[in-house]
């Protein structure tokens, strides 16, 4: 826990006595459009944990969501990131226009760190993930891309780590995980 919600004295905290209360079924953060955000987390320096994965990749605690499709969208990602942990971005098979305005809507809502984790099918190449996907990430400057199921094209890989993106691999066995070391 941390900042304001760690019940800490001195921290900014929010104060929900002017708000009305909630109906039934109604809920805090519905995520509508127009709709307030939240009050924010704060993340206090001397409460952060320094690990080879806070360092690498620039953020507070060694917590990567994982990038679930349908599940994982920009609010969780923003919500991740801003609590200090590295939110991803769930990718499913919709086409890079929907990727791009995922993109645009994260980065709206956060400057920290996060990724976008891609399904690749060597069977169904264009079923999951493209190369226009990844271009999106490269013009979005996406800092961590992460593939699973199977390797990615070289070329893919060649190309975000120039655009100065990390990229990771998700491997489910040890030969997969040689793989893609290679």
């Amino acid at each position: 826990m941390n900042g304001a919600n760690d019940g800490r004295p001195g921290q900014p905290s929010s104060s929900h006595e002017d708000a009305e209360p909630l109906t039934d079924g109604e809920s805090e953060g519905a995520g509508l459009p127009g709709d307030p955000r939240p009050p924010p987390i704060y993340v206090l320096e001397g409460n952060t944990l320094k690990t080879r994965l806070t360092r690498a990749v620039g953020v507070h605690y060694p917590f990567v969501g994982a990038g679930m499709a349908f599940v994982s969208l920009p609010p969780l990602v923003i919500a991740v990131s801003e609590a200090g942990g590295l939110g991803m971005l769930g990718t499913a098979p919709e086409p890079p226009l929907v990727l791009e305005a995922r993109l645009k809507a994260i980065q709206a809502g956060t400057q920290r760190p996060y990724g976008v984790d891609f399904i690749v099918d060597r069977m169904h190449p264009q079923g999951f993930t493209s190369r226009d996907h990844v271009d999106a990430c490269i013009a979005a400057k996406v800092p961590v891309v992460a593939f699973h199921w199977t390797l990615p094209p070289v070329e893919w890989i060649r190309a975000l780590q120039a655009a100065g993106t990390r990229v990771w691999m998700q491997a489910g066995t040890v030969e997969l995980a040689r793989q893609a070391l290679e």
